[in-house]
């Protein structure tokens, strides 16, 4: 190291050429002008994406009412025929308030299948497939928004690649593979523990969830996509509060739906998978098997009671306002530096009128930002935080990823102890939004 600083200061041209190219390096990155620079190329890449395509909403009548009924199907649904039937009288009833659908880990046609079957009631919505596929009525209009939230990160060949070689795993048949499930055969006395085939799934870097369920089958499916969550979104898109919504199950994959805001309902006849669920609040354990079950939580819950109309649908969240809460909220951290932008999105999500992301949400964003020329929509903060990343709409965690993808973002989820520089950089923006 001394030999080396040495000859580095004895050898003057060398010397005044680094010296040179470090202030030219300085101008270039360090000065204003610089950053300048760099902030409207990156500002100006973002706003020449094309648009994302917009899909249109699914013609369906859960816009028309104000609960939600969700139940698996085996051994929760069906199993009873007389109670079945006693269920499909009840909710003939209340039809106009009360939504019913069904979240199952068959494919769509097997579900359509087993319920025609049974004489069982119609479904508003099917969630199937464990949690991938979301469509609607008796036309089974999919939810190509859903699809297009869970594809992220989803590489089937290399999943089952990394697969291949563990013990007591066997691919179920082609009817049961789609295009974002991944089914097979367990031998628990064979294969590595759950936990094992998760790790080993990380280690290759492939984000998705594992589903065991029925001491048999383990499903993959992408890490966005699941019952539970696809029930949330459900919820979130139709403008039900997840207080209104009741969930029952019966087995391993339906944990995760009955756990939440929403009323849980455990059927008598469930699997032994269920039972650490009892220590949960707002979980009842009914009595009764199958569609008994669901009738007992339905009367546990009274649900059925004391039934209000909505006036008029309101799942469709206002964009300028979200916009104006959600910039105001950013700029607040970047002023006061108290909070990582980070915690006051999540404390946003958690607030009386949550932060609804959706596709449609996310497009008028972008036509506010497009239209309001020099106002809200127009502030570097707003467009740059708004746009930085394309077709985020999966909640907090792709809005933060879209928020630290960008130069400011980063600057400001790091904001608990920030640089001189940061500061200035963070004080210029605010000041020029508010000079606009």
């Amino acid at each position: 190291m001394t030999d080396a600083l040495l000859d580095a200061l004895s050898d003057r041209s060398r010397w005044r050429r680094w010296q040179s190219a470090g202030l030219r390096a300085v101008d270039r990155y360090y000065t204003w002008k610089g950053h300048a620079k760099t902030y409207l190329k990156e500002v100006e890449k973002i706003l020449g994406r094309p648009k994302r395509r917009r899909y249109p909403a699914p013609k369906t009548r859960l816009t028309r009412v104000d609960r939600i009924l969700t139940t698996d199907v085996d051994n929760s649904l069906l199993g009873d025929p007389e109670a079945l039937g006693k269920l499909k009288a009840r909710l003939g009833e209340v039809r106009d308030h009360v939504a019913f659908g069904v979240a199952t880990g068959r494919s769509l046609q097997s579900a359509i299948s087993a319920l025609r079957k049974a004489n069982a009631p119609t479904p508003d919505f099917w969630i199937t497939s464990v949690g991938t596929e979301i469509h609607y009525g008796e036309q089974l209009a999919a939810d190509r928004e859903w699809l297009r939230n869970i594809h992220w990160r989803w590489d089937v060949e290399a999943i089952k690649r990394c697969l291949t070689d563990l013990p007591g795993l066997e691919l179920q048949s082609r009817a049961e593979q789609t295009a974002y499930k991944i089914s097979y055969y367990i031998d628990p006395r064979e294969a590595p523990s759950i936990a094992e085939i998760e790790r080993t799934l990380r280690k290759r870097r492939l984000r998705c969830k594992v589903v065991f369920s029925l001491g048999q089958y383990l499903d993959i499916i992408p890490v966005r996509a699941s019952k539970g969550l696809a029930i949330r979104y459900l919820a979130n898109r139709w403008g039900v509060p997840m207080e209104r919504v009741l969930v029952t199950g019966d087995c391993g994959n339906d944990i995760e739906m009955l756990t939440g805001r929403s009323l849980g309902v455990v059927v008598a006849n469930h699997s032994d998978e269920i039972d650490p669920l009892r220590e949960q609040e707002d979980i009842y354990f009914a009595g009764a098997g199958h569609a008994a079950g669901i009738l007992e939580g339905v009367e546990h819950y009274d649900f059925f009671g004391a039934l209000e109309k909505k006036e008029a649908p309101s799942h469709r969240p206002d964009a300028r306002t979200h916009l104006q809460d959600m910039i105001k909220l950013l700029e607040t951290a970047i002023d006061e530096q108290r909070e990582s932008v980070s915690r006051l999105v999540e404390r946003y999500m958690r607030s009386e009128r949550p932060f609804l992301v959706r596709s449609e949400l996310w497009d008028e964003f972008r036509e506010l930002a497009e239209a309001e020329g020099d106002g809200l929509g127009d502030s570097k903060l707003g467009r740059l935080l708004y746009n930085a990343q394309e077709g985020a709409h999966d909640g907090k965690r792709s809005f933060w990823r879209c928020a630290t993808k960008s130069r400011v973002g980063r600057i400001c989820g790091s904001m608990r102890r920030p640089s001189k520089r940061a500061r200035l950089m963070s004080r210029s923006i605010c000041s020029s939004r508010r000079d606009s």
